[in-house]
């Protein structure tokens, strides 16, 4: 790297940081309500860039779907990068790619994002835990993430809570409350982080349970520009009581135990998609709105989602059956 160049990015740097105090653009809370507090975090949003840009299943799933993310530009950015920008976004994008996108957002790279939050926003890390190597990759990327991307991840994850943040007020309440008597378990008096991220792993949304609950949210998945942001945020939080110890989930592992039939595996996560929907659908209708259920419009667990299914947990949604009858029904209706 020549003497002039190394001026020149130590200046590009310099401006980053600014850009980052002058908006206030740092790892922060932005909005927080009785159990959410939604969060645009810097590393957080770099991190799952660099995953998303080595790796691409988010954006390949939603193609599948005949869907595509919602164009902030990014692309259009890439292409008018420097030289030297883009050496180091490559560089960045390599080290993910032979490194990180093999192992899951999800499952294995749960404690990465304790230690990214950690972090001050657009500022070197010195901390080398995870590698030297990782650390210099992140801190080598700052620059042009912080100069070039930044500014608009940011801004597009604080649009799309600005829209829903008051719907998720108005229903968070009824919901929960309903949520937590469907699943057998009481929804927990505590605050939930949400990181509002421009990319996230390939279904756009997903929640870490440990050591502590973490909701992370796609703000350029296309649902998420549609009240389907707010049965995300619903949804994505439930995980916590539609979990193992909710009575709802452990009926389902004893009672196809009982009856001989073999474990199905998402009902319980089908379930949970469809009464969590069928909330916010009211919800919404009460509003004047319509609203189809995320279930319908993703094709999610297709296996489960059949008209017999639907008919037994609309039954128990209402009120008309218990919970015992509606899981033993259930698993008798399996196709």
């Amino acid at each position: 790297m020549s003497k002039s160049n190394s001026i020149g990015l130590l200046l590009l740097c310099l401006l980053a940081f600014t850009t980052v105090g002058n908006s206030q653009a740092l790892s922060g809370k932005i909005k927080e309500s009785q159990h959410f507090a939604f969060y645009s975090d810097y590393w957080i949003n770099l991190h799952h860039f660099l995953y998303q840009m080595a790796k691409g299943d988010q954006k390949k799933h939603l193609q599948e779907d005949g869907n595509a993310l919602i164009d902030i530009g990014d692309n259009g950015i890439i292409r008018v990068l420097s030289n030297e920008e883009t050496s180091l976004l490559h560089t960045a994008v390599k080290y993910y790619r032979e490194n990180l996108i093999s192992k899951s957002l999800l499952f294995q790279l749960d404690s990465m994002r304790l230690w990214l939050q950690q972090h001050e926003a657009g500022r070197p890390i010195s901390d080398t835990s995870y590698s030297a190597a990782f650390t210099q990759v992140l801190n080598d990327f700052i620059p042009v993430y912080s100069s070039r991307f930044w500014e608009n991840h940011d801004a597009q994850n604080r649009k799309i809570l600005d829209l829903y943040f008051e719907t998720i007020l108005d229903l968070e309440g009824p919901v929960t409350t309903r949520l937590g008597e469907l699943a057998g378990l009481e929804w927990p008096d505590t605050v939930f982080r949400v990181d509002l991220t421009t990319y996230a792993n390939w279904a756009g949304a997903y929640t870490q349970e440990h050591p502590t609950i973490n909701v992370f949210i796609s703000t350029l998945d296309p649902l998420s520009d549609d009240p389907a942001f707010v049965e995300t945020v619903f949804h994505e939080g439930s995980h916590i009581i539609f979990s193992r110890f909710s009575a709802f989930r452990s009926d389902i592992f004893h009672m196809s135990k009982a009856m001989d039939i073999e474990f199905p595996k998402h009902l319980w996560h089908a379930s949970q998609f469809y009464l969590c929907g069928r909330l916010v659908q009211d919800g919404l209708a009460e509003k004047g709105e319509d609203y189809a259920l995320i279930m319908d419009r993703k094709h999610v667990f297709p296996e489960y989602n059949t008209s017999a299914l639907r008919e037994i947990l609309e039954a128990y949604y209402q009120g008309d059956v218990d919970m015992e009858k509606t899981i033993r029904a259930l698993l008798m209706n399996l196709e």
